[in-house]
């Protein structure tokens, strides 16, 4: 009989195995799959058992759920890394590791694209970095444009010198 798998609801079986609209673009090799997850990696479902006490269960799947914009997600993961770095091991309000909660913001904010889930303050904080980006864009193709008409009235002028 033939073995089947279940990955968010997709069945795989040998007809879908190579399909990479069910593995995101990678090819996986089912028969030879194997997870030896160290005991530490461990950890991070105590982060997101925190997470559930301090906010509530599977607030960061909402989509306007409390500390959950990617501006939000980002401060926290920029906090958890500056911590770490500075060689704190533990964090002060979950006694576990910074490292433990840059991974779950990291994953939380990658699942939250996935799924397609977006707060509210994303779009506004989207707008503006658009409207930023665009402004420095602007700006930068004016100050090539200035550049190059310098240039060529440099060019110019040398050329009614000679």
């Amino acid at each position: 009989m033939e073995e089947n798998y279940e990955i968010d609801g997709n069945i795989l079986d040998e007809d879908t195995q190579d399909n990479p609209a069910v593995y995101g673009g990678e090819e996986l090799d089912l028969e030879n799959l194997q997870l030896d997850v160290p005991a530490e990696m461990m950890d991070f479902i105590k982060v997101m058992e925190k997470g559930a006490e301090k906010y509530e269960a599977n607030n960061w799947l909402l989509p306007n759920g409390h500390c959950a914009s990617h501006r939000d997600m980002h401060a926290s993961m920029f906090r958890h890394l500056a911590d770490s770095h500075a060689g704190n091991r533990t964090d002060a309000d979950s006694g576990l590791d910074p490292l433990l909660h840059l991974a779950a913001r990291a994953l939380m904010v990658y699942t939250r694209y996935k799924k397609g889930i977006y707060h509210s303050d994303d779009v506004t904080s989207f707008e503006q970095g658009l409207r930023r980006g665009l402004a420095g864009a602007a700006q930068a193709d004016c100050n090539a444009l200035e550049e190059h008409l310098e240039l060529q009235a440099l060019e110019e002028s040398k050329n009614e010198n000679t």
